[in-house]
């Protein structure tokens, strides 16, 4: 009786997990592209905010540099500015961000695509008065530390989140090795020829 019950068991807790799963694989099917579209119309939005003017649409006028894919902005056949994705180590995980970058090497814009920091802390990352103090920075025109964008704590210019500056410096070290890579491509980027 015993040998019976523990199959009757089994059984039952094997079809449990079958319909479970075939009812989370049905689900992620359902929801896969409506996800994925709703990421690329929020990537573009952002994209439209924090590039300098422009006549084109930057979704499909891209460059692909290391990797990286680099939307760029023209205004009468001329780039404007490039757009591209940063990414930081936050206080609890992975922090997504593109950011905007004009003709003469000024930071156009930030903005946060994804993150998993605190709510009410780390999670204020995505509030406009942090990431508008870095609109019109450069490499140039900011207090640097040890050749990087800092924040006030360490020297720098950049206003720390309150209680958040783990997050708050994660943010501005990406944007900083955003300028960099700027720096390194800017030439190959304002040249306008796709590829």
């Amino acid at each position: 009786m015993k040998r019976y019950n523990s199959i009757k068991l089994i059984t039952v807790l094997t079809l449990t997990c079958v319909l479970a799963g075939a009812l989370l694989a049905w689900v992620d099917n359902l929801t896969r592209e409506p996800i994925a579209r709703q990421e690329k119309e929020a990537k573009l939005r952002a994209i439209r905010a924090i590039l300098p003017a422009f006549d084109n649409n930057p979704s499909i006028t891209t460059k692909q540099i290391e990797g990286t894919t680099c939307y760029l902005g023209t205004w009468e056949s001329e780039v404007s500015g490039v757009a591209f994705d940063v990414f930081a180590d936050g206080f609890s995980g992975k922090i997504k961000l593109i950011m905007g970058v004009d003709r003469e090497a000024n930071i156009s814009g930030v903005w946060v695509l994804g993150h998993l920091e605190t709510p009410g802390l780390g999670a204020n990352i995505t509030k406009p008065w942090f990431t508008g103090q870095f609109k019109d920075k450069s490499l140039e025109n900011s207090r640097l530390v040890a050749g990087r964008l800092a924040v006030e704590k360490d020297g720098g210019d950049i206003d720390a989140i309150t209680g958040a500056t783990i997050s708050s410096r994660a943010v501005t070290e990406a944007v900083s090795k955003g300028l960099d890579f700027f720096q390194k491509h800017g030439e190959e980027l304002l040249d306008g020829k796709e590829k």
